[in-house]
C-alpha cells in the first residue's frame, strides 16, 4: 500500500473522530448537558471543515482503485470504509435522510408536548387513575404519531430499495453490522424466551403482587409490581464511592481516569427541568473521553443506569489502545454486552449481600427481556406488511403484549389504554431495531451470573481480567465470537442455557 493511501485513511480517520465528537457534542446540548467549557475551547482551536472529509474520501477511493492490499488490518479498514460510504448518506438518499430526522424531531416535539401534560397530573398518589388519565392525554395525539410513523416507514422502505435491500431490516442490520440469525434459530430463541422467560416474569408478578397485598395485576400495578417489596434503598450519590474504591481494585488505571473525568465535569447526576429524563454515555472520540449523564429519580434504578452508562464508557476507554477508529467500531450487539455484563458484576459486588436489593435488580433485567422482544416483534410486522391506521397498529401491539409481556394482567376492560403504549416508544421512531441487543446482552450476562457470581474476589478479577482482554480486541472479533469467548455461546442462548439462567434467577430470588 502507498504511504499517500496510508496518509489519506489516516487523516479521514483523525476528521471523522473530530466531526463525530462535534455531533456528540451538539446531541447532549440538546439534551440539556453541557461539556466543561474548556474542551469546547481546544476543539475550537482545531477547526476542521466539514467539507474536507468529502474530498479525503474521494480521494481515498481513487486511491484504492489502483492499490493491491496485503495487510489484513488495513484490507478491514477499506472494507469499512467502503461500506460505510455505500450504505450511508448519498446524492440519491440525503432528500429522504433529511425528510427522515425532520419526521423524528416532529415526533420529539409531540413527546416533549406529551411530558409536559403529564407533569400537570394531580392524581399521582393513585396508581389506577393516574395511569387513566396519561393513557387518555397520550391518545389524544395517536393520529399525528402514526402519520408520522407511516412517513417514516416509507422513507426507510425506500432508502432500503435505493440501495438494493429486501427490506429496511435488512438495511439497517448492515449499516449497523448487527448479526443476522436463521429463521429457525430465531423461532427456536423466541420459544425459548416463552418457555422459561415468561413463566418466570409471571412468577416474579405474583410472589410481588402477594407480598404488596395485590389481589389481580391491573396494568397500573406493573411498574410497581416490578420493583417488589424493597426495605433498603440507597441514593446514587451515597454509592458512588463504593463503586469508585470497587472500579479501583477492579482496574487501578480506569479508576484514575474515570475520577479526573468526574473532577473535569464529565459526570453530570443532576436534576435539572431542561435535562433529558434518562440516562447516556456519549463518547468523545477525538478527545478519548466520554461525557455521562443520569437524570436521578432517588431509587435503585439510578443506580443501575450509572453502572451501566460507566460500563458503556470502560468499553470505550478499553479501545483506545487500537489507533484507528474503525478497528473500536463495535457493533451494538458488543456494546450491550460489555455494558450488561460490567453492571451485572458490579451489582452483585456491591450488594450481593443484600437480598432485596439483588431481588429487585434481577426483578427489572427479566421482566424488561420480553418488553425488548415485543417492541423488535412488532417493528417486524410494520416494516413488511400493511398496518395503516393507528387502530390496526394498536390492534397489532395488544396482540403482542398478550403474548409476551401483559399474559397474567386483568387488561380486558382496559384494552384501548394498553394498547396505545406503542405511541411513547421513541425507540420505534428514532432508532428503529434496535431494542434486540438488549435482549441478548441481559439474558447472555445473567448467564455469565450464573457461571461466576458465588465466586470469591480473587477469582472475579480474573474474569474481569479475561472480559476486559476480549472487549480490548474491539472490532476484530465479530459480535458472535465476542459471546461465546465471553459466555461461550452465540448471541441466541441454547435452550440449556436457559434452562440455566431461569434455575439462577429463582435461587437467587428466594
Amino acid at each position: 500500500m502507498s504511504d499517500k493511501l496510508k496518509q489519506l485513511l489516516q487523516m479521514e480517520d483523525t476528521y471523522k473522530k473530530y466531526i463525530d465528537e462535534l455531533h456528540a457534542i451538539e446531541l447532549f446540548k440538546e439534551y440539556g448537558c453541557n461539556l466543561p467549557s474548556e474542551h469546547e475551547k481546544k476543539l475550537e482551536t482545531v477547526n476542521i471543515p466539514y467539507e474536507k472529509i468529502s474530498e479525503i474520501r474521494k480521494q481515498i477511493l481513487q486511491e484504492k482503485e489502483n492499490e493491491s492490499i496485503y495487510d489484513d488490518k488495513l484490507q478491514i479498514i477499506i472494507k469499512s470504509f467502503i461500506e460505510m460510504n455505500q450504505w450511508g448518506k448519498n446524492a440519491e438518499t440525503t432528500q429522504l435522510f433529511d425528510d427522515e430526522n425532520k419526521l423524528i424531531n416532529e415526533y420529539f416535539t409531540i413527546q416533549n408536548i406529551i411530558y409536559e401534560q403529564l407533569s400537570k397530573i394531580t392524581v399521582k398518589d393513585n396508581r389506577k387513575d393516574y395511569w387513566l388519565e396519561s393513557s387518555s392525554i397520550i391518545n389524544t395525539f395517536e393520529n399525528e404519531i402514526n402519520s408520522i410513523l407511516n412517513n417514516l416507514i416509507e422513507i426507510r422502505n425506500q432508502i432500503s430499495k435505493i440501495n438494493q435491500f429486501e427490506s429496511y431490516q435488512q438495511y439497517s442490520n448492515k449499516l449497523n453490522k448487527t448479526t443476522e440469525h436463521t429463521e429457525r434459530d430465531v423461532i427456536e430463541w423466541k420459544n425459548n424466551i416463552q418457555k422459561y422467560i415468561i413463566p418466570l416474569v409471571r412468577d416474579i408478578y405474583h410472589e410481588n403482587a402477594l407480598e404488596l397485598g395485590i389481589e389481580s395485576i391491573n396494568p397500573w400495578d406493573l411498574d410497581y409490581l416490578e420493583n417488589g417489596k424493597i426495605d433498603i434503598s440507597y441514593s446514587l450519590q451515597e454509592c458512588i464511592p463504593s463503586i469508585f474504591q470497587l472500579l479501583e481494585e477492579l482496574d487501578s488505571d480506569f479508576y484514575i481516569y474515570l475520577s479526573q473525568l468526574w473532577l473535569d465535569g464529565y459526570i453530570d447526576i443532576e436534576m435539572r427541568k431542561s435535562k433529558v429524563d434518562f440516562g447516556f454515555c456519549i463518547e468523545l472520540p477525538y478527545s478519548k473521553k466520554f461525557f455521562i449523564s443520569i437524570y436521578p429519580t432517588n431509587s435503585m434504578m439510578d443506580i443501575y443506569y450509572f453502572i451501566h452508562e460507566v460500563g458503556h464508557g470502560y468499553h470505550n476507554y478499553l479501545k483506545h489502545n487500537l489507533s484507528h477508529y474503525t478497528e473500536r467500531n463495535t457493533n451494538n450487539e458488543v456494546n450491550e454486552l460489555f455494558a450488561h455484563l460490567f453492571e451485572s458484576i458490579l451489582i452483585f459486588q456491591l450488594f450481593g449481600n443484600q437480598k432485596d436489593v439483588i431481588r429487585n435488580y434481577l426483578n427489572q433485567l427479566v421482566i424488561s427481556i420480553p418488553f425488548n422482544v415485543a417492541i423488535h416483534g412488532f417493528q417486524e410486522k410494520l416494516y413488511t406488511q400493511q398496518y395503516p391506521s393507528a387502530k390496526e397498529k394498536k390492534d397489532l401491539f395488544l396482540d403482542i403484549l398478550k403474548k409476551y409481556t401483559h399474559h397474567c394482567v386483568n387488561i380486558e376492560p382496559y384494552e384501548k389504554e394498553v394498547n396505545s403504549l406503542w405511541l411513547m416508544q421513541e425507540q420505534i421512531f428514532s432508532t428503529p431495531f434496535y431494542y434486540i441487543e438488549y435482549s441478548y446482552a441481559k439474558l447472555a450476562s445473567l448467564y455469565h451470573l450464573a457461571l461466576h457470581s458465588d465466586k470469591n474476589f480473587f477469582l472475579l478479577k480474573q474474569v474481569f481480567s479475561q472480559i476486559k482482554q476480549v472487549f480490548s480486541q474491539g472490532a476484530y472479533l465479530s459480535p458472535n465470537e465476542t459471546f461465546k469467548q465471553v459466555v461461550n455461546s452465540g448471541l441466541l442462548l441454547s435452550e440449556e442455557k436457559f434452562i440455566h439462567v431461569s434455575k439462577f434467577v429463582r435461587k437467587k430470588r428466594k
